[in-house]
């Protein structure tokens, strides 16, 4: 399938283009409706970032997704680091829990793929579907 949208824009048949300024600008208006969210209601912006690339941008799921997955995990990782020297973190807890849900991940990846029926997509939420009373 081919990508749409920003995402096109930013990368064809592998190799790299500079991003039009009008598709930098929704990138960047995108990013910060996203941050404003997250900030306002103190919640991670992980549930936000998908519908923004989706709707506003025009990204394919799977391109969503995985931008996604990448966005939230170098936040984690800034995070990490600013209060890494503030904080007291108990790695006993850590180490063991993200092993365990990467094991769990790579399992559930793994039946997935072997599976014979493929996966139904997922119902698109009504906040975000589009009006017929439009």
């Amino acid at each position: 399938m081919a990508s749409s949208g920003p995402a096109a824009s930013f990368a064809s048949h592998g190799s790299r283009q500079r991003p039009t300024a009008a598709t930098a600008l929704k990138v960047v208006a995108a990013g910060l409706v996203v941050g404003f969210l997250t900030g306002f209601l103190g919640v991670g912006g992980g549930f936000v970032i998908v519908p923004a690339l989706v709707l506003s941008l025009r990204y394919d799921m799977p391109t969503a997704v995985g931008t996604s997955l990448l966005v939230i995990s170098l936040n984690s990782v800034v995070a990490l680091l600013a209060r890494g020297g503030h904080e007291t973190f108990t790695w006993s807890v850590i180490v063991p829990f993200t092993l365990a849900a990467f094991a769990g991940s790579t399992a559930a990846s793994a039946s997935r793929t072997r599976s014979a029926a493929p996966a139904s997509p997922a119902p698109s939420p009504s906040c975000c579907s589009p009006s017929p009373h439009t």
